[in-house]
């Protein structure tokens, strides 16, 4: 478990003096976190709805452990102490922040999910040469010919001709 806070905290370092060293990484970060091609998922359970939670985190600020997700958020928080207490919005870039600064107890490997709610997978022109399906998604684009291409779900059942 040491090795392992070591190395979480040698990462959380070298992220900090990137970032304050590159300001344009910086801000590519910042546009990277607000869009919706990547998801946050913190380390944290929704109290509504028993859910981990992914984009912005909810945080009550009376309470030590108290979050919601942003489907709970709107009618769990107008229940929770009866509506007297407040809530802190955590984005996606404020819960980098929050981690490299080490205000967070979150290891890094958790904290970038798969997918997003709100990302729409791509639609390809290309047509999938193992399925003849439109490609949605990841297009896997062969190296060597000019034009063959497949989907992730051909690629990954070798469903694809030769």
């Amino acid at each position: 478990a040491q090795v392992g806070a070591q190395a979480s905290n040698q990462m959380r370092l070298l992220l900090s003096k990137l970032l304050e060293s590159q300001p344009e990484v910086a801000a590519a970060v910042e546009r990277l976190l607000g869009s919706d091609h990547v998801c946050v998922e913190h380390d944290a359970l929704c109290d509504a709805c028993d859910k981990a939670i992914r984009g912005t985190r909810h945080k009550c600020e009376a309470c030590d452990d108290y979050d919601l997700c942003d489907a709970c958020y709107g009618y769990a928080s107008k229940e929770h102490a009866d509506g007297a207490h407040t809530f802190r919005a955590i984005s996606a870039a404020q819960a980098l922040r929050d981690y490299v600064s080490g205000a967070s107890g979150q290891v890094l490997d958790a904290f970038l999910a798969q997918g997003s709610a709100k990302a729409q997978p791509v639609r390809h022109a290309a047509v999938c040469d193992g399925c003849d399906d439109t490609i949605f998604g990841v297009r896997h684009k062969c190296q060597q010919c000019p034009d063959f291409d497949v989907c992730t779900k051909c690629l990954e059942s070798d469903n694809v001709p030769t």
